[in-house]
């Protein structure tokens, strides 16, 4: 057993991966890791070598964490910075939201019903169906 989340989006990189870079990154994901948050870290560089995202897997845990790391441990010592948001949908009812990457930065936001962040102090089982998702997806772009 285990907890689903799923990810819509990618980050841009600040200028593109070298062949080296790609697969240091591409290689860093496709296993478990015994550094930075611990089990495996989902993000990875697309094709083209210019965003990291997502790699569909199942029971991606500490996605927030796994960013920082990523950033800190290969990309700010390349001298590349990351930037966008990604939308996420764990399998609970009103767990959405954006995580963001601004920089060296990055930031992880509830969000309620309708689009609006919602305080982590202040969450407490709000509803949040697949359509309302779809729908913010959709206006998002």
């Amino acid at each position: 057993m285990g907890y689903t989340t799923r990810f819509d989006g990618s980050f841009k990189l600040s200028k593109p991966l070298t062949h080296d870079q790609w697969l240091t990154l591409a290689s860093f994901s496709k296993g478990r890791q015994t550094c930075g948050p611990g089990g495996y870290c989902q993000w990875t560089p697309n094709r083209q070598g210019t965003e990291l995202e997502w790699d569909r897997g199942e029971k991606f845990y500490d996605y927030a964490e796994w960013l920082k790391y990523l950033i800190d441990t290969f990309l700010t010592p390349w001298g590349i910075e990351l930037s966008g948001e990604v939308t996420w949908q764990g399998e609970e009812v009103g767990d959405v939201g954006v995580l963001s990457a601004n920089g060296k930065e990055v930031s992880k936001r509830k969000l309620d019903r309708a689009g609006e962040e919602v305080p982590f102090s202040e969450i407490r089982g709000h509803e949040v169906n697949e359509r309302f998702l779809r729908l913010y997806l959709v206006t998002r772009r």
